[in-house]
C-alpha cells in the first residue's frame, strides 16, 4: 500500500499574518483553510481538486460557527443544515434534498417557516 504524500503551502498577508493554508494530497488540493486577520479561522474546505468535496465549515471573525455543510463534487449532500448568526442564534435551518436541487426550509431569517424551493443556481 502506497502512503499518501501531503504538502502544506502557507500564504501570508504583507503584514505577516497567515492568510490561508493549502494542504495538497499527492499533488492535488485537499484542504483549504482561510484565516481572518485576527488569526481566527474563516473557513475550512475539503476539496477534490477544484471542487468542494467533504466538510465545509465557516466561522465569523469572533470564532462563532456560521455554517457546517458537507459537499460531494461541489453539491451539498442531502440532509440537514443550519446557518447561524454571529451571536450563535439560528438564521436558517433546512434540509437539502434531491442531490442539493431542493431545500426544505424550517427556519428562514430567524423565523419558523415551512417552505420548499428548487435551487436554480450553482452553490459556488
Amino acid at each position: 500500500m502506497k502512503l499518501k504524500e501531503y504538502e502544506i503551502e502557507k500564504v501570508y498577508l504583507e503584514t505577516g499574518e497567515l492568510k490561508k493554508e493549502i494542504v495538497y494530497e499527492n499533488g492535488k488540493v485537499f484542504l483549504i483553510t482561510v484565516y481572518y486577520i485576527n488569526g481566527n479561522i474563516k473557513s475550512k474546505m475539503y476539496m477534490r481538486g477544484k471542487v468542494k468535496h467533504g466538510n465545509v465549515v465557516e466561522f465569523y471573525p469572533n470564532g462563532q460557527l456560521k455554517s457546517n455543510i458537507d459537499y460531494e463534487n461541489d453539491i451539498p449532500v442531502d440532509g440537514p443544515y443550519t446557518i447561524y448568526l454571529d451571536d450563535g442564534s439560528v438564521w436558517e435551518k433546512g434540509i437539502f434534498k434531491n442531490n442539493g436541487k431542493e431545500i426544505e426550509l424550517v427556519i428562514k431569517s430567524g423565523n419558523l417557516v415551512e417552505e420548499v424551493f428548487t435551487v436554480k443556481e450553482n452553490f459556488n
